[in-house]
């Protein structure tokens, strides 16, 4: 089972407690910035980067590197047989 949490937090929680299963994060704010249509995945995730480094959240290369991360999460959902996602009510 692969659990999807939307922060450090709740993922901490998680690994902590007696719920089985792999925590990955995907924290990717879709309420903030752009989210332009009909990108690839590598324009997608340097359009956001560029947002969070340009926003202060993050140093591009910082941004870069965890924009690849949520990617390998959202790849991880396609070899898992079961996937939960914990978001908070944004």
């Amino acid at each position: 089972m692969l659990h999807i949490v939307d922060g450090e937090s709740v993922a901490g929680t998680l690994r902590e407690s007696s719920i089985h299963g792999e925590v990955l994060i995907y924290g990717d704010l879709f309420y903030e910035g752009p989210t332009p249509a009909s990108l690839g995945s590598d324009a997608w995730n340097e359009v956001r980067a560029r947002f969070y480094s340009d926003a202060g959240y993050h140093s591009m290369e910082d941004a870069r590197t965890i924009q690849l991360g949520w990617e390998h999460t959202l790849k991880k959902c396609l070899g898992s047989e079961e996937v939960v996602l914990w978001t908070d009510h944004r």
